[in-house]
C-alpha cells in the first residue's frame, strides 16, 4: 500500500521542485526544524527544511523544502 502510494506521489513531488520559480520575490524565510533521530546505532540530528516566499503580488508559496530525514533515510530502509 505504502509503494503504491509513493509511486503516485514521486512524479507529482518531481514536477512540482522541477517548476519554475519567480525572479523576485518581495520577502524570502527560511525555516527548520531539528530532529534526533537513531542512525547506526547512534543518536544525530536530522534537520527539515523550508523555504517560502512571497511574490510581488503578495502571494505566499513554497519555493522549496528537504526532507531528507523522511525520505532518503526511508528509501534507504527499502520502504
Amino acid at each position: 500500500m505504502v509503494s503504491n502510494i509513493t509511486n503516485r506521489i514521486i512524479p507529482i513531488v518531481t514536477e512540482w521542485q522541477n517548476r519554475p520559480l519567480e525572479n523576485t520575490y518581495s520577502i524570502v524565510f527560511m525555516d527548520a526544524i531539528h530532529y534526533k533521530v537513531r542512525e547506526d546505532k547512534q543518536v544525530v540530528v536530522k534537520g527539515a527544511y523550508v523555504v517560502l516566499g512571497v511574490n510581488m503580488g503578495g502571494k505566499k508559496e513554497v519555493l522549496g523544502s528537504k526532507l531528507k530525514i523522511l525520505f532518503a533515510e526511508i528509501l534507504n530502509q527499502g520502504v
